[in-house]
C-alpha cells in the first residue's frame, strides 16, 4: 500500500469518527515507521473506551497483517488497556463500508494472520463505537 492511501484511509477514519460519532481520534505518530515504537496507526476514543486501531487501505478486502504487526498492536493496545482493532478500508466502489475485526477473528496462516472476502462483512465503524 503506498503511503498516501494509507494516510487517506487513518484520515478517514479519524474524519468519520469525530464528525459522525461525535469520538475522538487521532493518527500516531508512529504511522508509516516513524519510530520503532509499538504504536497504532489511530487511537480512537468513544465514551469511556479506547480502541487502538491499525488500518489498512485496499482494493480489495483481502488482506494480510503480518504476525509482528497484529503482536505489536495487542501489545500496545492492553499496556493502555486499550482494545486492538484491525480496520480494512476496501474500495468505496465496491463495497459500501469499512471492516473491523479483532485479532482473535481473523484467519491465521504461517506467517500472518489475514482477513479474506468470506469472512466480510465485518462490523462497521458505527458498530463498533455505539456498541
Amino acid at each position: 500500500m503506498s503511503s498516501r492511501k494509507g494516510d487517506r484511509a487513518e484520515r478517514w477514519l479519524v474524519n468519520t469518527v469525530e464528525d459522525e460519532f461525535g469520538g475522538y481520534a487521532q493518527r500516531t505518530g508512529a504511522s508509516g515507521g516513524a519510530t520503532s515504537r509499538n504504536r497504532p496507526d489511530v487511537i480512537v476514543m468513544q465514551d469511556s473506551e479506547a480502541w487502538f486501531v491499525e488500518v489498512k487501505s485496499r482494493t480489495h478486502p483481502d488482506t494480510r497483517f503480518s504476525k509482528e504487526e497484529v503482536h505489536d498492536l495487542q501489545e500496545a493496545a492492553e499496556r493502555a488497556g486499550a482494545t486492538p482493532l484491525l480496520l480494512v478500508r476496501p474500495s468505496f466502489n465496491k463495497y459500501d463500508q469499512c471492516h473491523a475485526f479483532e485479532p482473535e477473528e481473523l484467519k491465521e496462516n504461517d506467517k500472518s494472520y489475514s482477513i479474506v472476502n468470506r469472512m466480510l462483512p465485518g462490523r462497521s465503524v458505527g458498530e463498533i463505537l455505539t456498541g
